[in-house]
């Protein structure tokens, strides 16, 4: 029986036995390069994200703040004018110019 199998012997042709080990190689490499940059996208993307919406709310908080500091100052001017007797409190024509 062994001489059977001595006998024959398995043809492989030769374009295929180049090619196959090649082309597996080829596509890891691809694979594996194509994984990484989509990883590293995603984080940049990430990255990105994060910074525009910091520096958004930066500049909400910026901008709410010097709206909101205006009121104090308007009421403290205001009252320095009434200390200084340029605002008299029961005669409202002197309070015209600055309502």
């Amino acid at each position: 029986m062994t001489a059977i199998f001595k006998n024959q012997r398995l043809k492989i042709p030769l374009l295929l036995t180049l090619v196959v080990p090649f082309l597996a190689q080829v596509l890891a490499a691809m694979g594996l390069v194509g994984y990484l940059s989509f990883k590293n996208g995603q984080e940049a993307v990430r990255d990105i994200a994060q910074d525009l919406g910091k520096s958004f709310g930066d500049r909400t908080n910026k901008t709410l703040a010097a709206y909101l500091n205006v009121s104090p100052q308007i009421n403290q001017i205001n009252l320095n004018a009434v200390k200084l007797k340029q605002l008299d409190i029961i005669n409202l024509k002197t309070w015209e110019k600055y309502l």
